[in-house]
């Protein structure tokens, strides 16, 4: 009875190691994922952008029915960012244009959310600062992955770590 306690023990305390190990794993490979969808997002975008009278897409769901086809379906984030934009499932996706600098895009994901310690992803969306002449990232996350067709800064005006 002692000897399958003693066993039970060092299952616990494997597991305790292995699992969140697995966790990080798959949430790395869903951010490796995510870098690739929006590197086709903003090929997509900039597409859409070239062929219909220099106009961004209103929607990432405008580019599935967009003539031509641009992408076959809207991308899955796996974290729902596009939530914060009216898009549930897929990449949020803004647009804007600036007086003097034109028109811009961004699409992002938070990425996964930290599991303690304060942040967290989605308390607020990036904007085009036009003193800077950039796309300032609201959140300084370093989960979150983002395309842009100006560059793109944290709050503090340094340059996002994740931005393509």
């Amino acid at each position: 009875m002692v000897e399958l306690i003693i066993v039970m023990g060092v299952i616990a305390v494997i597991l305790s190691v292995v699992i969140p190990t697995i966790k990080g794993m798959q949430d790395e490979g869903a951010l490796v994922k995510s870098e690739g969808d929006l590197k086709t997002l903003k090929s997509a975008i900039t597409s859409y952008w070239k062929n219909n009278g220099n106009v961004f897409p209103s929607s990432i769901g405008v580019l599935v029915n967009a003539s031509p086809q641009i992408i076959s379906e809207a991308p899955r984030d796996a974290w729902n960012t596009g939530q914060h934009t009216g898009e549930p499932g897929t990449y949020a996706y803004l647009t804007g244009t600036d007086p003097s600098y034109g028109a811009w895009f961004l699409s992002c994901t938070d990425g996964p959310r930290p599991t303690s310690g304060g942040g967290g992803g989605g308390s607020g969306m990036p904007d085009f600062d036009p003193l800077i002449q950039k796309v300032k990232w609201v959140n300084n996350q370093d989960n979150s992955r983002c395309v842009s067709n100006f560059p793109v800064v944290y709050a503090d005006g340094t340059p996002h770590k994740h931005a393509f």
